[in-house]
């Protein structure tokens, strides 16, 4: 019984020392593209993708700020996109404009509840005063859920 006893404590003891130290957990965390520059219509833009995770779940932003402060109503929209370490898009929030005065916005994909490996490529669009133009951020670095 006292075998029993001292195998059950070493192996709970390990089990708390390897969950402590964080081995094999899977790392919560963000993580953000390069920024990149965009104009349309005397108007100037930078766009960025990032990526959130949790232990199984992650989450997509695009995020688009005027570098020339507020701009009208629908001159600029994004859409959140969640991509897996294949290149396969598994999530996105479709897109989202400004509906007032704003100098920026940040559109999430919505939350996928997975584990795996996760990155943010973001779309933007901006209005080049008669129709939108589209510009695609830089993928942000993958992100383990």
């Amino acid at each position: 019984m006292r075998h029993a006893l001292v195998r059950t404590v070493v192996a709970v003891t390990g089990a708390a020392v390897l969950t402590f130290a964080g081995i094999g957990a899977a790392q919560a965390g963000s993580a953000s593209s390069s920024v990149s520059s965009l104009s349309a219509n005397g108007k100037s833009y930078t766009a960025q993708a990032v990526v959130y995770t949790n232990t199984g779940s992650a989450w997509a932003y695009s995020r688009i700020n005027s570098s020339s402060g507020n701009v009208a109503s629908g001159w600029m929209g994004a859409n959140g996109r969640l991509f897996n370490s294949a290149g396969s898009l598994v999530k996105e929030g479709g897109f989202t404009y400004n509906s007032g005065a704003a100098s920026g916005l940040s559109i999430p994909s919505g939350t996928l509840y997975r584990s795996g490996s996760y990155y943010s490529y973001g779309v933007v669009k901006v209005w080049n005063g008669s129709s939108y133009n589209a510009h695609y951020t830089y993928k942000s670095p993958q992100q383990n859920a």
